[in-house]
């Protein structure tokens, strides 16, 4: 009796192809046979033949499994400069995160600011846990009036600011 209840039961999680005397069995219930997800539940996968819950998503990682964007210096300074002078100055971004931190934009605020980003490539960029990049920043005074701007880092991480400053 056991063996032909197992039996009807594996007989009952087969799919059969529709036609005249023929059946469609509907999805197979969670924890029976399957041949790929699509024989599952939205909430279970197919492992072993067998549909089986999906496994939970991980927690969010902790701190320290974040990229961390960090900048330096904080302020640049390019000092007094008459027209046509033009003095480009770097500065560092590091991840000292432990994933990959991407870059995706760096510009300056305001944008009518004389100040120059050197060409950082296409599209977004990335720096590896642990390592940094040089970003270059030309000045090119229009003329001998001070003048202040914030240099805006977008990123994964939170973004970063420097100011900068000439004559």
């Amino acid at each position: 009796m056991r063996e032909s209840m197992i039996l009807l039961v594996a007989l009952g999680a087969c799919h059969r192809e529709p036609g005249p005397g023929r059946f469609e069995a509907p999805p197979p219930n969670p924890g029976t046979a399957c041949q790929t997800e699509a024989d599952c539940p939205p909430d279970r996968w197919c492992l072993h033949q067998q549909c089986v819950l999906r496994p939970l998503e991980a927690p969010p990682p902790g701190d320290t499994d974040l990229p961390r964007l960090t900048v330096t210096p904080a302020t640049l300074s390019f000092g007094v400069l008459a027209p046509p002078e033009r003095k480009t100055l770097a500065l560092v971004v590091a991840n000292t995160g432990t994933s990959m931190l991407t870059l995706s934009g760096v510009e300056v605020v305001p944008a009518d600011a004389p100040f120059i980003v050197e060409s950082t490539g296409f599209g977004p960029f990335w720096v590896r846990p642990g390592r940094s990049r040089e970003i270059f920043l030309t000045f090119a005074p229009v003329t001998t009036t001070a003048v202040r701007a914030q240099l805006r880092i977008e990123s994964a991480a939170p973004p970063a600011t420097v100011d900068v400053v000439g004559n």
